[in-house]
């Protein structure tokens, strides 16, 4: 190798030692940029109207709950503006469909609903999504004189079973050749058919059968062992405009909120009094 050679390559390599670290920061900030390419947009949502306490409920025409505050708060984080509706989850599901909203709060996965919403990777793998809004325990509330416990037998839960209508659970239960019925007036209409029947039995979330079986007067009994754990999700309508990179950086943020326990811990005291069905 003769001097003029050595001395270009000399020349070579300085260069690239000095431009290789700029490469690197251009590609992280890249990717990041990518997750955050949202930032200044408004994103639609709907969520659950129905009374799904502490998760999803409709207060006065405004969507309220746990899961409804972790979105909001995530999309803060993300400078993302979001306009959120609550409807009759049914309505709600399909108007994602039609790609009259970007997103829907609060979904567990089912295939069928795949076909036309967008969710996490893990999603499908069932247990605990890492990028799910929170997990959900369902169990089932009795009357206490027909005080009843899962043990792992579907075929021995009273029926009919009450649930509400366009909830998963429902064809789960079905599925497992049960009497379900399903109502669009809510869980407390549900409630009032279980105490003036006296038979059968509700299936809800655990958070929700513990709060309604402390008002003593009714007597009612809530099963210690849960018949399923399931994750929930804010999953994206197919037809909306935001990237892949931007929705994952909306359930990164979303993970990142919920791990933060100062600030879970405090929007859970909100609802440590709302404690009763709204009024309207």
């Amino acid at each position: 190798m003769n001097s003029q050679t050595l001395k270009c390559c000399t020349v070579q390599g300085s260069v690239w030692r000095i431009f290789l670290p700029l490469v690197l920061i251009l590609s992280v900030y890249s990717e990041g940029a990518n997750a955050n390419s949202a930032e200044g947009k408004a994103i639609s949502i709907c969520s659950d109207s129905n009374y799904w306490f502490p998760y999803t409920f409709d207060e006065n025409g405004t969507s309220k709950g746990l899961h409804v505050d972790l979105v909001t708060n995530a999309l803060a984080k993300l400078g993302i503006k979001a306009v959120i509706e609550p409807l009759p989850w049914k309505r709600c599901l399909f108007s994602a469909k039609k790609g009259q909203y970007d997103a829907v709060i609060s979904a567990s996965y089912k295939k069928g609903r795949a076909e036309y919403l967008y969710y996490p990777d893990d999603a499908a793998l069932g247990g605990v999504s890492k990028q799910r809004l929170t997990q959900v325990e369902y169990t089932i509330l009795t009357l206490k004189n027909d005080a009843f416990d899962f043990d792992g037998d579907f075929s021995k839960i009273p029926e009919p079973v009450r649930v509400p209508l366009g909830y998963s659970i429902a064809d789960d239960l079905t599925k497992k050749g049960l009497f379900v019925q399903t109502s669009t007036k809510g869980i407390y209409n549900s409630l009032r058919n279980l105490v003036n029947h006296k038979t059968g039995s509700i299936v809800t979330t655990k958070d929700f059968a513990t709060l309604v079986a402390k008002d003593e007067s009714i007597g009612l009994h809530v099963s210690s062992m849960p018949i399923k754990s399931k994750s929930y999700f804010m999953a994206f309508s197919k037809k909306t405009a935001l990237t892949g990179d931007e929705r994952a950086g909306i359930w990164d943020v979303i993970a990142a909120v919920r791990a933060d326990a100062a600030l879970m811990s405090t929007l859970l005291e909100s609802y440590v009094k709302k404690d009763e069905a709204p009024s309207n």
